[in-house]
């Protein structure tokens, strides 16, 4: 019994007609025949009667084909499925994306990614570098994409570096710094003495960030620290807080009120971002093609000016 010869009382149960039905399977009559009886032969039951002038179906074979069009449409949907599957057109990806370039990705890759690929499933994290690593590490996610300054050389993991993401400083229109500084370049230590908010930030790269702006010494703090990065820009209409996070995931704010600080900020990049994945698991197919498109969002197209 094979799903060969279930097709063939499928197709002569369709028809009523052994040569009609073997047309329809590209197989020719005798063939068909001794399939069909072969089968019975192996089961013990009649499926169907034949005269010189017609074929019918018998009570037995009624239940017979009922099961071997169930057993059949199982079959062609597990072979679509592990079709999609090798292909990267259906399944499901779970990755991890850092804080700074989530919102970013999220309104276009990813879009773009579901578009073409509507059978995919995407499971993503927004979250800091030592969560994903730990979700990678125990199998939650596939990859992930962060700021991999403080990650360890392990040889469990594969890193493949990627560009950075220009930062800057945002506030609201009518905030102090903005309408005294609109045209010029705020000195740092006046930024600084405002409350500033961001995604989480290691100590490290606050302390690059102070380089960048040109200052030594005194404190460069987060006033509110969150990874939602959504919510930060949210708090900026009619407060005096000043959001620093990347250029791109303002991009797509809805409030036409806020602006960019023109600022001593050199360079203007922050983080050593890169793709981590586990370096003995090869990705699926659907993860291998999105990490590809994000690879090219990241390192192909140069980050856009503001």
């Amino acid at each position: 019994m094979n799903l060969r010869q279930l097709r063939h009382i499928i197709a002569v149960a369709e028809t009523l007609n052994f040569r009609r039905a073997s047309e329809k399977v590209f197989l020719s009559q005798p063939a068909l025949s001794r399939s069909v009886a072969n089968f019975e032969q192996h089961i013990g039951l009649k499926i169907f009667e034949r005269t010189n002038t017609s074929v019918t179906i018998t009570h037995a074979g009624h239940q017979i084909i009922r099961l071997a069009r169930n057993i059949v449409s199982e079959a062609n949907s597990f072979e679509d499925e592990v079709r999609g599957l090798s292909t990267g057109t259906s399944g499901q990806v779970r990755f991890g994306l850092g804080p700074f370039l989530g919102n970013y990705i999220i309104s276009s890759v990813v879009k773009e990614f579901h578009r073409n690929n509507p059978d995919v499933r995407m499971l993503l994290n927004i979250s800091n570098w030592a969560t994903l690593q730990q979700q990678l590490e125990e199998e939650e996610i596939e990859f992930f994409i962060a700021d991999i300054k403080e990650i360890k050389n392990d040889a469990n993991l594969s890193l493949e570096l990627l560009s950075s993401p220009r930062i800057g400083f945002y506030c609201d229109k009518n905030h102090t710094l903005y309408q005294t500084y609109e045209d010029r370049v705020v000195p740092s230590a006046q930024l600084l003495q405002h409350k500033i908010i961001s995604v989480s930030i290691p100590a490290n790269v606050k302390e690059e960030i102070k380089q960048a702006l040109g200052i030594s010494k005194g404190k460069f703090s987060v006033h509110i620290e969150c990874d939602d990065i959504m919510m930060l820009k949210s708090m900026l209409p009619d407060t005096d807080l000043v959001l620093l996070c990347a250029d791109d995931a303002m991009r797509t704010t809805r409030h036409t009120n806020i602006r960019r600080l023109n600022t001593r900020l050199n360079p203007d990049l922050l983080g050593i971002w890169g793709l981590v994945t586990l370096g003995n698991k090869q990705l699926s197919p659907a993860s291998s093609r999105l990490a590809g498109k994000l690879r090219e969002q990241l390192v192909d197209q140069p980050m856009p000016d503001i």
